[in-house]
C-alpha cells in the first residue's frame, strides 16, 4: 500500500488516506483502521493516535466480539472479511476497496454493520 497524498485522494474520489510502514498497517490521516476476520475485530495496538470513536467501537464490541489490538499486517488487508475505519466526524464507514482490490465482495459486512448500529444507538 502506498498513501495517497491529499491531492490523489480528492482526485481518485478515495475516502481515506492509509498510512503503512514496511509492511504494517498503521492508520488513515484521520480515522483508525478495523479489520474483521472470521469475526474477529482486529485493530492495530502502537504506533496510532488512540481515537474517541475507536475507542467507543472496542467498548462496544468488546463481550459481542473477539478483539486483537495487535500489529497488523498489509496482507491482512487483501483477505479480510470486512474492513472499517472510525472517526469523530465520520463516525463508522465500511470499506469496500483499497488501491485497486475489493474487501471480500465489495458489500457492507454484518460485524461492521453492527457495529455500525450500536454506535449509532450510542451516540442518540
Amino acid at each position: 500500500m502506498r498513501p495517497l497524498n491529499f491531492k490523489k485522494r480528492k482526485d481518485t474520489g478515495a475516502v481515506e488516506i492509509l498510512y503503512t510502514l514496511e509492511g504494517e498497517v498503521l492508520e488513515c490521516a484521520t480515522s483508525n483502521i478495523f479489520i474483521v476476520k472470521d469475526n474477529v475485530l482486529i485493530t492495530p495496538a502502537s504506533d496510532i493516535l488512540g481515537g474517541i470513536t475507536r475507542t467507543i467501537i472496542l467498548e462496544l464490541a468488546e463481550g459481542n466480539y473477539k478483539i486483537e489490538m495487535r500489529v497488523v499486517r498489509e496482507a491482512e488487508l487483501r483477505s479480510a472479511d470486512e474492513v472499517f475505519i472510525t472517526s469523530s466526524f465520520k463516525d463508522v464507514v465500511p470499506i469496500a476497496m483499497i488501491d485497486d482490490f475489493p474487501i471480500a465482495n465489495g458489500a457492507v459486512g454484518l460485524v461492521t454493520k453492527d457495529l455500525m448500529a450500536r454506535f449509532a444507538k450510542y451516540i442518540s
